[in-house]
């Protein structure tokens, strides 16, 4: 949805999920690390090609919310990427996502 609503495509890099648990595991010990340790549990869900979309309309009613009145993920998503894109042509912003910047050390003396 944020490619089509950006009208570019993401960069994707895939990672091997041993490698996020073992990165979990590992910041999971420190108190500082612990929210990206948490972060990163969240790709075990992911891989478990679980659906995790349900009918909200129990939980409407439980909070005794008028659905009418709740934005959609779709309508957020216009309005985010419609105030940032209008905001980046005023400013003459591009993107620059399929730059590639490698760094080359000076030639020794």
């Amino acid at each position: 949805m944020c490619e089509q609503k950006a009208g570019n495509e993401a960069a994707v890099t895939k990672v091997p999920l041993l490698s996020l648990k073992a990165l979990e595991f590992v910041t999971g010990f420190f108190q500082w690390t612990r929210d990206a340790s948490d972060r990163l549990a969240f790709a075990n869900v992911l891989t478990n090609n679980e659906v995790f979309s349900a009918p909200m309309d129990d939980t409407y009613e439980m909070l005794g919310l008028d659905p009418n009145d709740t934005t959609t993920l779709e309508q957020y998503m216009d309005d985010y990427f419609g105030r940032i894109l209008k905001k980046l042509k005023e400013v003459g912003g591009k993107s620059r996502q399929k730059d590639l910047y490698v760094h080359t050390p000076p030639p020794s003396p």
